[in-house]
């Protein structure tokens, strides 16, 4: 037997050896959690052998503890964070962004929309790649390109019903495209040192003369570090912008700053052209030219510093440039002509919102946008195009004004439209009456600034939601609110409740509504109830409530836990009633201590006793069904409490800025050491064995053992706030929160943890 006969043989022996072990563990491994265990492993019979032990890597000992839950998400919004745009005409455009989440497939996909009636209304196209898209540049109605993250490379001939991947032989990030014409075009990219090593970032641009079918790099300075947007007013004179990497500081930090490189033969040579800013750490990312002579850049400061971001002008083709104001963090700039133009970018402290600026006469003097209909939302791409500009980023928000160049005053608050291009959510509570039919409750998205309250509901156990009941602040004009419905509880598939923010109307007077609804329908028609709850206040009508949490003990007996002081009083109050709604009344505490700006929860074990927690340390307690209160004090001063569970009448818990624990109905509370980042701002137990937690950072735990371990929930498809669940069972139950996110449990075999990840 020859060598390579004896080395082919030994390898066929170890591929079948793992082939046969693959098929008997998968044989053997059970997809529900039912195969029996062994005692001593905890492992599935067939797998607590000390050999296949070693080869999952799996611990010496196991206990069999039960199934372990995982997460799987049902729904999100869609949420576009957009990163720049392109129009080929007034009406037609399209933008680019980070990838958002598809409904129907449920899961994230790239971002590419299209407008035809100048961004009032927006559509997403297919795209072939879930990488964050970070450039566009059409030069025809159907011909245009896309650029993104590893190496991503789109293009269209047919305006973006079809987009088909072109090969460019990098894995770099792409972030900037512009073509002079069909044939002709420029990509830069930027490769990044390993953990994001900013010593070894290296810059590229690639170029093609076929229309994207072969791509070649083009030589630049060694020192370029990050080249983001390029730009060409013909097939030989281009700009484009970044950083430059200078070496290192005496305390071995990185040294970087703003950068111009010019071309005047198409790419061929590059050169630095400079700008006297060799002093300031700002990163330049936009970069427009109205021909040969006249451009504009633009940047942002790397720090929050007295100068922060930066506008320079040349009229020279960039042998000289001039710095203009305002200092403020811009990312991207466009020109119609020598005079008229925009500037765009970010400022998420500012109270004025984005910064938009305006300039008529060639930026000598720059005039701010008003964009203070918003939610800190940045703008990273503008268009000007004859009437139109429009200007676009985070979280789906757009800005647009078809007669942008109109007399507006100092501050130009009548230009400018600004507007969602989806709806967005935030989700408070969560209730199933079976394992099909549930509802969630919390806030939606109007315009900016203007969240209403939403009711979603699913009938077929979350696979897909759907609004069933809107309510709108009552004016988008003088109003800027935020009103939510916060909790939603039903005592079968007809009755239900929910309860939240009171809406300011007019009628007669000023009057406030909704606060608390009611369905006898299973929600195909809510109404309000608790008309009479309602304090008056002889000079503006009734007293806006806020009610934060309800919960029946059945179809007549009924509470719900208001957040600020019923009665023009200072005490903590609830409302209750006993003919399933159709009257509510007050019933005080007599504690002081009604703030509860940080929300509460109650809970009433039955019709005698209950407790509500809420604000910084207030935990009320009755035993006689409401009528006396008396208050129990958490072990730590001044902690923020969310919600309360009990399992019997001395054994409960409360979920907060920290985890407490009581055996004794409250009269001592312990904190119990959870180990996490954030708040807990939910808890519910099924029985006296199984409970589970939830909050910030998607922190997900559950007890198999009444509390005396906790396990966390593996969560990685949504690590955001959670703020509310419900469980029908051990191993079902239901999570909302920021984003709209709605997540599920799916339990798996607690072994499967251990088992080697396998793709396919």
């Amino acid at each position: 037997m020859t060598q390579r006969m004896f080395t082919l043989l030994i390898f066929i022996t170890a591929v079948t050896v793992l082939f046969v072990r693959a098929v008997d563990a998968q044989h053997i491994l059970p997809t529900n959690g039912t195969a029996p265990v062994s005692v001593e492993s905890g492992l599935p019979l067939g797998l607590e052998h000390p050999s296949f032990r070693a080869r999952l890597w799996l611990p010496k000992s196991v206990s069999p503890i039960g199934e372990h839950l995982g997460v799987e998400k049902q729904f999100e919004e869609t949420s576009y964070y957009l990163k720049d745009t392109d129009f080929i005409t007034t009406a037609i455009g399209w933008a680019v962004g980070e990838p958002h989440w598809n409904q129907a497939t449920k899961s994230y996909t790239g971002t590419i929309l299209q407008t035809a009636d100048s961004g009032e209304t927006w559509i997403t196209q297919t795209v072939p790649t879930s990488e964050i898209l970070r450039g566009v540049d059409f030069v025809s109605l159907m011909k245009g390109w896309v650029v993104g993250a590893d190496g991503t490379l789109l293009h269209t001939e047919d305006g973006g019903i079809h987009w088909t991947p072109q090969s460019i032989a990098t894995t770099d990030e792409l972030r900037g495209v512009v073509f002079a014409d069909e044939n002709t075009g420029w990509v830069t990219s930027v490769q990044y040192g390993a953990w994001g090593d900013p010593d070894n970032w290296k810059a590229s641009i690639w170029q093609t003369t076929n229309g994207g079918v072969t791509w070649i790099t083009q030589t630049i300075p060694i020192s370029a570090s990050i080249l983001n947007r390029i730009d060409f007013v013909d097939a030989q004179h281009g700009w484009t912008v970044g950083v430059k990497y200078l070496g290192n500081d005496t305390s071995g930090d990185s040294i970087h700053r703003a950068v111009v490189y010019h071309t005047a033969d198409g790419g061929q040579t590059w050169q630095e052209q400079r700008l006297g800013l060799e002093d300031y750490r700002i990163t330049l990312t936009g970069v427009d030219c109205v021909d040969a002579q006249n451009g504009w850049v633009v940047g942002f400061h790397h720090v929050f510093a007295a100068h922060e971001g930066v506008i320079f002008h040349t009229t020279d083709g960039g042998v000289t440039w001039e710095r203009q104001a305002p200092y403020k963090n811009f990312w991207d700039v466009q020109f119609i002509d020598q005079n008229r133009g925009y500037a765009v970018g970010f400022d998420y402290i500012g109270a004025a919102g984005s910064p938009v600026y305006r300039t008529l006469d060639g930026g000598a003097h720059w005039y701010r946008m008003d964009m203070s209909h918003n939610d800190l939302e940045g703008l990273y791409g503008v268009i000007v195009k004859e009437n139109l500009v429009l200007a676009l980023g985070d979280y789906s928000y757009v800005v647009r004004e078809t007669d942008p160049w109109a007399p507006c005053g100092e501050d130009c608050t009548s230009l400018f439209t600004q507007k969602y291009v989806s709806t967005h959510y935030t989700l408070r509570d969560v209730f199933f009456v079976d394992e099909n039919t549930g509802w969630a409750v919390g806030s939606r998205s109007f315009v900016p600034q203007i969240w209403g309250q939403v009711i979603l509901q699913t009938r077929d156990g979350g696979q897909t939601w759907s609004e069933q009941y809107t309510d709108p602040p009552s004016s988008f004009d003088t109003l800027f609110d935020y009103l939510s419905l916060r909790s939603v509880f039903f005592v079968d598939a007809q009755h239900g409740w929910a309860v939240g923010d009171s809406k300011m109307v007019y009628g007669s007077g000023w009057e406030y509504h909704n606060a608390l609804l009611y369905t006898s329908d299973g929600g195909t028609h809510w109404i309000e109830q608790g008309r009479e709850l309602y304090p008056k206040d002889w000079y503006i009508g009734e007293i806006e409530i806020q009610l934060l949490d309800v919960q029946f003990l059945d179809s007549l007996n009924g509470w719900a836990l208001a957040s600020n002081p019923c009665a023009n009083n200072s005490n903590a109050c609830l409302a209750h009633t006993t003919d399933g709604g159709t009257t509510w009344s007050w019933v005080n505490t007599s504690l002081a201590g009604s703030d509860l700006a940080f929300g509460g929860r109650l809970f009433f074990n039955d019709a005698s006793r209950g407790w509500a927690v809420g604000g910084l340390e207030n935990v009320y307690h009755t035993a006689d069904g409401g009528t006396s209160w008396n208050r129990q004090d958490p072990p730590t001063a001044s902690s923020r409490l969310h919600d309360v569970a009990f399992v019997n009448n001395q054994e409960g818990w409360i979920a907060g800025e920290a985890f407490y624990h009581t055996t004794n109905g409250g009269a001592s509370w312990a904190a119990v050491e959870m180990n996490l980042s954030g708040d807990l701002n939910a808890v519910q137990f099924i029985d006296d064995q199984h409970g589970f937690t939830a909050g910030d950072g998607g922190n997900i735990l559950y007890t198999v053992n009444g509390g005396q371990s906790w396990l966390r929930v593996p969560n990685t498809v949504s690590p955001i706030s959670l703020n509310g669940l419900h469980f029908r069972t051990s191993q079902k139950g239901w999570l909302v929160g920021e984003y709209g996110t709605i997540l599920a449990t799916v339990s798996l075999p607690y072994w499967a943890l251990y088992l080697p990840i396998v793709t396919h």
